[in-house]
């Protein structure tokens, strides 16, 4: 029978002597320098910085690679009892680059060598975190527990940063692995109830160094001597904004990363009502960080695009840590079809927790852009388990209200059904200038949560962490905190207020509105549990609402001019320039003899050759053979009346022939005298023809020189390819050629025929 590694022994000649000792010893370790790994060099211009950092990861390989090449016992020796292993191995998750981070420009040598290095680090943890290889080498779960416990071979920080670093590659190794250290030390799991208090603490501290406060904070003592500074988003510097913006991103990214990899963790997190107090969180920080940004000044462009890009990864990984923790706990024993009371419980814990959040009215806007609540009614609904159908009715109209108030919206692209969802329900909303209260309105981007499977929502590709078109909500708010509420939406707020409270009245509904941050629900709360803000303690519940007093309108207010408020416009700015008027001609003396400016073009002109030079043969080529005649018949200007200029100008009128007396005499001396005078003075050149129509074979062939003309200046004088589309008798098919010309051909046809037969064969082929 195999015996496990804990209990073996072996012989050691220590001093000459021979004796026992257990097979895990200190004195079984070998003389191995393991160097801690370093951050690749932000310049890899300085080459002497960058060659020290090859050969440090040149020899970190060279030492990982030995030590998975020794046997069961060596390799466990050398894991526990070498300080010098366990500081590579812990340096390199420290500060190892994450996937989100700033890539680095590194060379393909240094690419591959990191690459190396950061598969042998996973395969020495995974080889670290299992407690058998074979049957004949394995080591005793408990005493493997303890190994990993008391060596610190492992631990939650480090665990965190495995599930950052190779959760995205190697999740089902990384999950079964972090899986049997929880299961084979339980002793890390109350490491991790310890370590959620410090968690939320940090996020106390970023929410004072933001200078806000929470509920949880304000009931804390305030230390002796710490004096509140005056420092706000907007003044404090710009690394202290920056590592903000970055903590919240790393913390956010981490717990996302380690939540997916063990699911478990969920539940240790809900213990401590973690999704609450992360929801508070970003109801608080997120928008006053997202003010901040575009408020901001950076030095370049660069920086700001990398503010926004980590203010977008922490939004997305915060809301990634609500639904895990959500799902998991609540969503998942009921797809899986738990006991019935344990399904009960959950639909307690779900009802529970979305109505302690339903103040968050931000966080729960930007958290339907990404999961659709809708998917959990439809869980709920098709479920056996019993649910309060008012209260989750109640819950989705708070959720549908935060989203018409505070969503991003996004245009279907063509149908509805294809273009994603305008209204959380999944329902076509109204236009984005209107709005509404409990559902009714609203629209989102963003794909709805698929809570089938795990019962993990998938998210919208805006959560891909590495991708650069990342997206950054803008809110329109003209201050820190304010929502863009429109008119629409305000009324909807007091409708909804008075039919709930019909004795109020309209005038305080709005003062509390304005007061409580435009919340329905909190104005409600404030108003049955009698805490209203000390600003409407003293009003009267019974305040009507007063209307704005008309405006008068002045001409000017209601004139349209295209001068309207530009630099001289007396009516809408008081600080004009009067010494860019200027009264009367401006005297400029212009010379006009001055031709120096020609001689700059004079280059342009060599370049590219005069326009005046005639080129016959240019001419011969832009000659239009295809000129269109039809109205050359026309007598233009046959019918219009003759003005008394053209009367004057023309020759003297004849009689005609045919008037004339009969007298032959005069008709022969008429007639003679008529042909003298039309006879030119050169007797021997025969009369010209007047030739009112051209000779049609003159005119082919002068065409078919053009013809020739042009083939010669565009092929070469080639002759011009035949296309067959003639082929073979009906019936034996056709080759491809004859095909592809028979489609040309048609295809072409309507250049040189009749146009309108094509649209009939169009019409045809539809047939």
């Amino acid at each position: 029978m195999s015996v496990p590694l804990d209990q073996q022994q072996i012989t050691d000649n220590e001093k000459g002597k021979e004796c026992s000792i257990p097979a895990l010893h200190p004195n079984r370790i070998e003389k191995k320098y393991f160097v801690p790994y370093k951050a690749p060099p932000v310049d890899t211009r300085d080459k002497a910085e960058f060659e020290e950092w090859i050969e440090r990861l040149q020899f970190i390989a060279e030492d990982l690679h030995w030590l998975l090449q020794q046997p069961h016992d060596k390799f466990w020796c050398q894991v526990v009892f070498d300080e010098k292993l366990h500081a590579l191995l812990d340096s390199y998750l420290r500060f190892a680059p994450r996937s989100y981070d700033v890539i680095y420009d590194l060379p393909e040598a240094g690419r591959e060598k990191q690459k190396e290095v950061h598969r042998l680090v996973f395969m020495t943890s995974l080889r670290m975190a299992t407690h058998k290889e074979s049957k004949d080498k394995f080591i005793t779960p408990k005493v493997f527990g303890d190994i990993l416990y008391e060596n610190f071979l492992f631990d939650i920080p480090k665990i965190f940063d495995l599930c950052v670093l190779y959760g995205k590659g190697n999740s089902q190794l990384l999950s079964k692995m972090v899986s049997n250290i929880f299961t084979q030390q339980p002793k890390y799991e109350e490491d991790l109830r310890a370590t959620i208090p410090t968690i939320l603490h940090v996020f106390d501290n970023v929410v004072a160094k933001c200078q806000l406060e929470t509920e949880y904070s304000a009931t804390e003592p305030k230390k002796l001597g710490n004096v509140h500074s005056s420092e706000t988003l907007l003044t404090i510097s710009a690394s202290d904004f920056q590592d903000i913006l970055f903590y919240i991103a790393d913390i956010g990214i981490t717990l996302s990363s380690f939540l997916e990899i063990y699911p478990k963790g969920c539940q240790i997190l809900h213990e401590f009502h973690f999704e609450q107090r992360l929801a508070t969180f970003y109801e608080l920080v997120i928008p006053e960080l997202v003010q901040a940004v575009k408020l901001r000044t950076f030095d370049t462009i660069s920086h700001l695009h990398l503010m926004k890009q980590k203010l977008h990864q922490g939004k997305i990984s915060l809301q990634k840590i609500f639904n895990n923790i959500i799902s998991h706990t609540c969503i998942q024993p009921i797809l899986e079809n738990s006991s019935e009371d344990e399904m009960e419980s959950c639909v307690e814990d779900f009802l529970h927790t979305m109505s302690a959040i339903l103040g968050e009215r931000r966080f729960l806007a930007d958290y339907e852009s990404n999961y659709s609540f809708q998917d959990i009614m439809d869980i709920f609904n098709q479920s056996e388990c019993t649910v309060d159908d008012e209260q989750l009715q109640y819950i989705r109209n708070a959720v549908n209200t935060a989203f018409a108030t505070y969503g991003k919206r996004k245009k279907p692209s063509g149908a509805t059904t294809t273009g994603g969802r305008t209204s959380p329900d999944g329902s076509p909303g109204p236009p984005d200038d209107q709005g509404a209260v409990g559902g009714a309105c609203g629209g989102g981007g963003g794909a709805s949560a698929s809570w089938g499977g795990a019962g993990v929502g998938e998210e919208s590709e805006a959560s891909n962490y590495t991708n650069e078109a990342f997206q950054v909500e803008d809110y329109d708010e003209q201050v820190p905190g304010a929502p863009n509420v429109s008119p629409v939406e305000f009324e909807s707020m007091i409708s909804a207020v008075k039919d709930l409270l019909p004795d109020l009245g309209e005038g305080f509904i709005e003062l509390a509105l304005e007061e409580l941050n435009y919340s329905v629900e909190r104005v409600i709360n404030c108003i049955l549990e009698d805490k209203l803000p000390s600003s409407l303690q003293d009003l009267d519940t019974t305040l009507p609402r007063q209307p704005p007093p008309p405006k008068p309108e002045l001409l000017v207010d209601t004139r349209c001019n295209i001068y309207d408020g530009d630099e001289f416009d007396v009516f809408r700015r008081d600080d004009i320039d009067m010494s860019r008027i200027h009264k009367g001609k401006k005297e400029e003396k212009v010379a006009l003899t001055d031709k120096e400016f020609i001689k700059e073009f004079k280059a342009t002109y060599d370049a590219y050759g005069s326009a005046d030079v005639e080129d016959s043969m240019y001419d011969k080529i832009l000659y239009d053979d295809e000129y269109d005649d039809t109205y050359d018949i026309n007598n233009v200007g046959a019918d219009d009346a003759d003005s008394a200029d053209e009367l004057t100008s023309r020759k003297q009128f004849t009689t005609p022939r045919v008037f004339r007396g009969k007298d032959n005499g005069n008709e022969e001396s008429e007639s003679s005298e008529s042909d003298s005078d039309s006879k030119p003075s050169d007797e021997s050149e025969p009369r010209r023809r007047d030739q009112f129509v051209a000779d049609p074979a003159k005119l082919r062939e002068a065409a078919a020189q053009r013809r020739a003309a042009k083939l010669a200046k565009r092929g070469g004088g080639q002759p011009q390819r035949k296309y067959n589309v003639e082929g073979q008798a009906k019936g034996q098919g056709q080759s491809d050629d004859v095909n592809r010309n028979r489609s040309y051909k048609d295809k072409h046809k309507s250049s040189r025929a009749n146009h309108n037969r094509r649209d009939m064969s169009d019409r045809k082929r539809k047939f």
